[in-house]
């Protein structure tokens, strides 16, 4: 194999192909920036790309991973972790949304404290207003000159651990133990931050 990075492969085989990096972009579905960050070395594909990817160069997508991993840097545990969290974000997010929604409909059911029909609507109204403000959060993060990958690395790993950890798995403890009476607007809240910051990073390694 020649001795090239993988970024100098992909404009290789791009300019075979005779697409520029946005009619690339354009079938992948990412912008020229994104192709021309993997050409210069300063990104790669996430996985749900690399397949097309490889069928828009005309390549095997054995022989794309092979280069890839031929001259990606040595991943650390935070990348390893992300890289599985981003891959199974539909997972994740189905898993909390169903875990927050059988406690909403088992609160609609047993729930008799006075508040109740407040917090049946607060809660659902959390996970949206937790989605939308951590979606402002990280356009901001990523249109900030002073933020690098590094950053939004750490900003993942700390959104994630407080959405699932701190909102989602303690207001099902509490909700569990405190049935039918437990269930919380944090619950909802953490569904929102998870949701976005999964989506975010997605959005980042494309």
């Amino acid at each position: 194999m020649k001795n090239y990075n993988f970024g100098n492969y992909i404009c290789e085989h791009r300019e075979k192909k005779g697409l520029t990096q946005s009619q690339l972009g354009e079938r992948l579905g990412v912008s020229n920036k994104a192709v021309s960050k993997w050409e210069n070395g300063g990104a790669y594909p996430s996985s749900e790309l690399m397949l097309p990817l490889a069928k828009e160069l005309g390549v095997s997508l054995e022989e794309l991973y092979s280069v890839m991993s031929s001259y990606k840097a040595p991943q650390t545990r935070i990348g390893a972790f992300i890289d599985c969290a981003v891959e199974k974000r539909n997972i994740i997010i189905l898993i909390y949304a169903a875990v927050f929604a059988v406690q909403w409909v088992l609160f609609l059911i047993f729930g008799k404290i006075p508040d109740k029909n407040t917090l049946l609507f607060v809660a659902p109204l959390m996970a949206v207003v937790g989605y939308a403000l951590f979606r402002l959060a990280v356009l901001f993060m990523r249109k900030n000159p002073f933020s690098n990958a590094r950053v939004m690395e750490l900003l993942f790993v700390l959104l994630i651990t407080v959405g699932v950890l701190l909102f989602g798995i303690i207001s099902v403890v509490q909700f569990l133990r405190s049935f039918p009476n437990g269930l919380t607007a944090a619950s909802g809240m953490g569904l929102g931050i998870t949701a976005a910051t999964l989506h975010a990073y997605k959005k980042r390694v494309r």
